[in-house]
């Protein structure tokens, strides 16, 4: 069964450690991160999402990506990250 996890709506430094902790919660399953609040993504959410993705690849499960926003894609390609690079813990893809 894949676990669902809802992103905050201001993914910012403040939110990166409780994401991280929330990552850390469904280790070992596969995971849907629902980003349908997401409005704003900073560097240091962004690099634990780039690592959820590389960990989560590396241990053959499936991370997820569903109802991104158009605001939030586009801050992703300021970043040089595509949604699929994003959970696939790899910048471009």
């Amino acid at each position: 069964m894949t676990a669902r996890l809802q992103l905050s709506a201001k993914l910012d430094t403040r939110a990166a450690s409780d994401l991280v902790e929330a990552l850390r919660g469904h280790a070992g399953s596969d995971l849907t991160l629902d980003a349908s609040a997401v409005s704003h993504i900073g560097a240091l959410a962004l690099q634990a999402l780039m690592v959820a993705g590389a960990t989560w690849a590396q241990a053959g499960q499936t991370l997820a990506l569903e109802h991104l926003s158009e605001e939030a894609a586009a801050q992703l390609r300021l970043f040089g990250v595509t949604p699929d690079g994003l959970v696939a813990g790899k910048a471009g893809a």
